[in-house]
């Protein structure tokens, strides 16, 4: 499948699977011709067999609730088309009540997210939050209504809705939106707010490596530089692959040379020398500063990253 892109490839995987549950279990799928047989499937994580099923209900026995589940199986599988589909027809019922308006209105808003589409989401989680009342679902809604509008540069608002989030949030999903809020008040230069929200991020969540690098970069535009060295220290120590970038070590560098180390600067222009090009922007800035140090604090210049960079 030459020029096939990864999306359309597991697409056309999927769909050969769910073709084949059909086929090798034929009296599963006759048999299962009731809506909570989807739920059931759904809730079993068995998606494709709530799918095939949902698909052979007849349209008068098809319950709210086994749509919502043939949806939320189609997310799961990464046919988001369909899911927006179940979803968008979910929402002309009559009778929905404010959780199943809410999960679909939400649902809807973190689809069009994930595809970029950060206009639509923010249209689609406005509606939510004026749907539903204060509580999980709803700080959900703010969540990607402000991380939507973070995207689109608008932090200030962004930063309105993601307070919501946090406040409203159920505790699993807090560490996200500490991380949101904190990116956003980064961008906005309230520096102190900003280091607070990652702070309040677990050291084990998903989340930490961003958070320590978003403390690192609070260290460095506050010229707080032995913050700047412990938390780049401990991103390298911890979170390795997360800290491997160009970034780091020009940032490590701006520690250096405000302490005058020049044994530091050496041995950082070197390492930096053997894993980068020296076109590299962050590279190009590191090695400036290294060499305007070492012209005012003698003995001299250094060598240049191009002179000592490995083949």
């Amino acid at each position: 499948m030459a020029g096939s892109s990864p999306i359309s490839l597991t697409a056309a995987l999927i769909k050969m699977a769910s073709m084949l549950l059909t086929v090798l279990c034929p009296a599963a799928v006759l048999l299962a011709e009731h809506p909570i047989d989807v739920e059931r499937s759904a809730a079993q994580a068995e998606y494709f067999r709530a799918m095939a099923t949902f698909d052979k209900l007849p349209a008068r026995k098809a319950s709210k609730s086994s749509r919502l589940a043939a949806a939320k199986s189609a997310w799961a599988l990464g046919l988001t088309e369909r899911a927006s589909k179940e979803f968008d027809q979910l929402l002309r019922e009559p009778g929905l009540t404010l959780k199943e308006q809410g999960q679909a209105l939400v649902a809807r808003a973190i689809i069009e997210f994930q595809e970029d589409r950060y206009q639509v989401a923010s249209l689609f989680a406005e509606r939510a939050v004026k749907a539903i009342e204060a509580g999980a679902i709803r700080a959900q809604a703010y969540g990607v209504w402000g991380a939507a509008l973070s995207r689109m540069n608008s932090w200030g608002a962004a930063e309105e809705k993601l307070r919501t989030a946090l406040e409203e949030a159920a505790l699993s999903d807090k560490a996200r939106y500490h991380f949101e809020l904190g990116n956003c008040q980064l961008r906005l230069n309230k520096l102190a707010q900003a280091r607070s929200n990652f702070e309040s991020i677990p050291i084990d969540d998903d989340y930490a490596p961003a958070a320590v690098r978003g403390l690192a970069q609070i260290a460095l535009q506050s010229s707080n530089y032995s913050d700047l060295r412990f938390w780049l220290e401990r991103g390298r120590s911890d979170f390795p692959q997360h800290f491997i970038d160009s970034w780091v070590y020009y940032a490590l560098a701006q520690a250096a040379i405000a302490e005058k180390d020049g044994t530091k600067l050496i041995e950082l222009s070197q390492e930096a020398a053997n894993r980068y090009p020296p076109s590299d922007p962050w590279i190009t800035l590191m090695q400036g500063g290294i060499e305007a140090h070492f012209w005012e604090n003698p003995p001299g210049r250094i060598p240049k990253v191009e002179e000592g960079r490995k083949p």
